[in-house]
């Protein structure tokens, strides 16, 4: 038999390695688990906070970022314009509005997973974020930058198959972006060109998808990423890009 003392001993320096070990479980625990500030970043415009992904807690999601000015109004027709500033913190857990486009939901009978939701608007030019969440120890990351298909007159970035969360996994940011449809990211006219500053017209959609591409340079970095290795990628009828 181990005097009284001893045995205390023992059980001191057992109790002490439990401690110890539940101190690192805990320690572990609060590193997987992503403070509400580390979710918002600052990006033209202002601040955003977005989400861990439910599925993958190591993935951060940020949909409906704006980065332009809603194409409406005087901005109708005309090149991208700068993103006006909101005050306080923007929360982005939501998809924006797809571009107007007509949905006819017989076309996409054999391709449900193709479909855009109703929600269409011309305050459409928003784009969407997959990055991961530890972005301090993942700084750099490859970007894809993904166009999403439909002959430029159909099409959203919120439909089912466009969804970055495997790649950020695998420490790749991803994003997908809005950008104008059919007769409002295509008209041209004479009179528009009188309009215009640069005296041309047309070719609205792929400006916008240039100012995304803008802002990507200008932002990623926030979410980890090199502005300086982005992918471009996109659906099949999109490969002129």
């Amino acid at each position: 038999m181990y005097p009284t003392t001893h045995w205390q001993s023992q059980t001191t320096i057992k109790s002490n390695q439990s401690e110890i070990l539940i101190t690192r479980e805990l320690q572990k625990e609060e590193n997987n688990t992503l403070k509400p500030d580390k979710i918002t970043k600052h990006v033209t415009g202002g601040k955003i906070r977005g989400y861990l992904s439910p599925n993958d807690s190591s993935v951060a999601i940020y949909k409906g970022i704006p980065y332009a000015a809603p194409p409406v109004g005087e901005n109708r027709w005309r090149a991208p314009q700068d993103v006006k500033a909101w005050s306080g913190v923007k929360e982005t857990r939501e998809y924006g509005f797809s571009c107007m486009q007509k949905i006819n939901k017989e076309d996409y009978t054999n391709y449900p997973e193709y479909m855009v939701s109703d929600k269409v608007s011309e305050d459409c030019l928003t784009l969407n974020i997959w990055t991961n969440s530890k972005t301090g120890m993942k700084a750099n990351m490859p970007v894809v930058f993904y166009i999403h298909g439909g002959g430029w007159v159909g099409g959203g970035s919120d439909i089912e198959i466009i969804d970055g969360e495997h790649l950020a996994s695998q420490d790749v940011i991803f994003v997908s972006v809005n950008y104008r449809l059919g007769v409002f990211g295509w008209f041209a006219s004479s009179d528009l060109v009188e309009e215009d500053p640069e005296n041309s017209s047309g070719n609205y959609g792929l400006m916008d998808v240039v100012k995304g591409l803008e802002w990507v340079n200008d932002n990623i970095s926030a979410f980890g990423g090199d502005p300086n290795n982005v992918t471009i990628m996109g659906a099949p009828l999109e490969r002129i890009w």
